[in-house]
């Protein structure tokens, strides 16, 4: 790794004597999900797409050189700035519009306040005074990222940690652990538990800032993942590609199974949804706005809608038999529910898509 410094640019960069990378594959690596045939390492293909989105919101760029068999450089050049106030610290921007929830874990009432203090203005902060207690909160408010001490009462932070990650109600939260023990020893424990990242107290405020900021960021692209293998059909076991087996994704297509075997009955509830995938409604209910940003009922309708629209083009079966064959109670729920999807009804739906049989006379 080199630093240095021209026209007011940091340039960082950073060298590897790896296997390279072939020109013609290098204007892809920055691109989301991707990764190359070579590599054989397991990855979900989203980290240089996190770090290009980072470094462009700092209003730098980042750049390659590499050449097969030679190895890879990456320079990141950043503009150089002074910054010594609050108010000169990078602004944490995740989805446009939304006022996300952030849960701070600390028995220092001082060391509280000063994360109260960077944070307040941007999220809507909860706080707990240990594990315990911060897993009883989770029960009812589900926040996008967790800040928590290592080292409390009652239950620590490794320990609260562990009941997260082993929740599936509460497994996908990023947690970002603060510890005054700075050694290895305490960072592997902290990463063994998936930890999404560690930092030694005392922190710089910008450094806590810019670790969220990427955090809440890398949930986010991947939450787009998995809203997208959300609506994909259910994975075959012979599928020429792979997905990481991560638990957010065994439990979409756990979800997905279950919805997609009981859609046809109008009488599946939410409540045996939930149960089938061993949480509460409620615990589901977040979950499932978290990670989709979709209710468990928008997503039982859509997939009747979608499974009755198919019936529409593919058969001639009347359209009242298709709604009580997709789930529907009445046949006038069914159209209102899929006009309010598709923007026409039923009927204009199968005249628009249904193929019409050739007519052409023969000569």
């Amino acid at each position: 790794m080199c630093l240095h410094h021209s026209d007011n640019l940091a340039h960082i960069s950073v060298s590897d004597t790896g296997i390279g990378i072939a020109k013609d594959q290098q204007v892809k690596i920055f691109e989301r999900f991707t990764r190359l045939d070579t590599c054989s390492e397991t990855g979900s293909g989203i980290g240089l797409t996190l770090v290009k989105q980072l470094v462009e919101d700092y209003g730098g760029e980042i750049s390659l050189t590499s050449s097969p068999a030679q190895g890879s450089c990456f320079t990141v050049s950043l503009p150089t700035v002074i910054s010594a106030t609050k108010q000169n610290l990078p602004t944490v921007t995740t989805q446009p519009g939304l006022r996300q929830t952030l849960m701070i874990v600390e028995d220092n009432s001082d060391m509280s306040e000063l994360l109260l203090s960077l944070f307040s203005e941007q999220f809507n902060c909860i706080c707990a005074y240990d594990g315990q207690q911060a897993l009883s909160l989770c029960q009812s408010e589900l926040p996008d990222l967790i800040i928590s001490d290592v080292m409390m009462p009652n239950m620590d932070g490794y320990q609260m940690l562990a009941k997260l990650r082993a929740d599936n109600a509460t497994s996908h939260i990023p947690v970002l652990l603060l510890s005054a023990k700075a050694d290895t020893p305490s960072r592997l424990k902290g990463l063994d538990l998936l930890a999404d990242d560690f930092l030694s107290k005392p922190f710089e405020p910008s450094i806590l800032l810019s670790k969220v900021k990427g955090l809440l960021s890398l949930r986010y692209l991947l939450n787009q993942h998995l809203a997208a293998q959300l609506t994909s059909e259910i994975q075959n076991d012979n599928n020429e590609y792979v997905t990481v087996q991560t638990k957010d994704s065994v439990f979409t297509e756990k979800l997905k199974q279950v919805v997609r075997e009981k859609y046809q009955s109008d009488q599946f509830s939410i409540e045996q949804l939930a149960s089938a995938l061993c949480l509460s409604p409620r615990a589901l209910q977040l979950k499932m706005k978290a990670l989709y940003s979709l209710t468990p009922s928008d997503y039982l309708r859509n997939t009747r809608i979608e499974y009755a629209a198919k019936q529409l083009i593919e058969s001639s079966l009347a359209i009242g038999l298709i709604a009580e064959n997709n789930g529907f109670s009445s046949q006038s729920y069914f159209a209102r529910s899929f006009k309010g999807h598709f923007g026409v009804s039923p009927k204009q739906y199968r005249e628009k898509h249904q193929k019409q049989p050739d007519f052409r006379l023969s000569e």
